[in-house]
């Protein structure tokens, strides 16, 4: 299980700590070395995650749903946008806000477990993990108090 959930946490630090070193500044390279080694030490070992998949069919399996889990990010990045300019404009407290990406962390992480129990269920259910993650980030950033503010324009 600890595994699964490393993989998952890999998955989504390796590309997210690259681009904050390529935009934040060098410090977040460490993070970003160590996510990323993370990621491939997981795509080698992939057989020992799924023992009942070729380590080939593992590595594609892990490959596959990695990408399109990536997909799923940026889809989940393209509506968060929308709604983070909305809050930004119409005000919103820090505080809600920190809550909201803890609590979808949590559970992007937990439905991560669960989704990489099996090589084939993680193509289709490591993405979903990732909207379910997102929807969670945006729904409390709706409904805690202090994240979003009235709004005329």
């Amino acid at each position: 299980m600890l595994a699964r959930a490393s993989l998952a946490a890999a998955g989504a630090a390796a590309p997210l700590a690259a681009i904050a070193a390529l935009l934040a500044g060098p410090a977040w390279i460490v993070l970003a070395v160590s996510a990323w080694s993370a990621l491939v030490a997981f795509a080698v070992r992939a057989p020992q995650l799924w023992p009942g998949m070729s380590g080939l069919a593992a590595r594609r399996a892990l490959a596959v749903a990695w990408a399109l889990a990536l997909i799923a990010f940026v889809f989940g990045v393209f509506g968060h946008y929308a709604i983070a300019v909305d809050h930004s404009l119409c005000g919103g407290g820090t505080g809600a806000t920190s809550v909201a990406a803890a609590v979808a962390a949590g559970v992007y992480l937990a439905a991560g477990v669960l989704a990489l129990r099996t090589g084939g269920r993680a193509v289709w259910a490591w993405p979903v993990a990732v909207l379910l993650g997102w929807g969670v980030h945006l729904l409390l950033l709706f409904a805690l108090p202090g994240a979003h503010g009235f709004c005329e324009t």
